[in-house]
């Protein structure tokens, strides 16, 4: 059950980063005496059953190593896994997934095409979200709501942020 899987995580997760790292990962190995040589593949694996579990920092720690490549995009879910999670966890009210949603559709990653408009509606929705959470979480960190008003406005400087016209949406 989902349950079991995150209490099973939250044991071997001692710096309680909500992640575990390799040697985290290791130890949790060794105690169940499996080997660490496909560690990796068995990282990936517990990532999505936690991810498709439902459980929020896993869906979005699974989106954004799949989005820097350290973990191989599985032929089986597609291009679209990153987006599907973020866009769960954002569902959650998750201010983090907004503002990764924000920069996909601002750089056009996994085969989206690059949106002005919508990396605009989800840096928004980041700020909103952030400022709402409670400061205590890690949606609730100022990080979020900074990233996404720096990517608004290099989006603006930058002449990302046009209409049909090419009229700036932000001024």
């Amino acid at each position: 059950s989902a349950q079991a899987l995150k209490e099973a995580f939250d044991r071997f997760d001692a710096d309680a980063s909500g992640k575990l790292d390799v040697s985290e990962l290791s130890l949790a190995l060794v105690h169940l005496g499996l080997s660490t040589a496909n560690a990796a593949e068995i990282a990936a694996r517990y990532y999505r059953l936690a991810a498709h579990g439902g459980y929020e920092d896993a869906e979005i720690d699974l989106a954004e190593r799949l989005r820097s490549g350290r973990i191989l995009v599985n032929p089986e879910n597609g291009e679209n896994e990153a987006v599907d999670l973020l866009s769960r966890a954002l569902s959650q009210g998750s201010a983090r997934a907004a503002s990764y949603l924000a920069e996909i559709y601002r750089n056009g990653e996994f085969g989206r095409p690059k949106d002005p408009l919508k990396a605009m509606q989800y840096a928004y929705q980041a700020i909103k979200l952030s400022v709402e959470a409670d400061p205590t979480t890690e949606d609730g960190d100022p990080f979020f709501e900074i990233d996404a008003g720096i990517l608004l406005a290099e989006m603006a400087v930058n002449g990302e942020a046009n209409d049909i016209n090419g009229h700036s949406l932000l001024n």
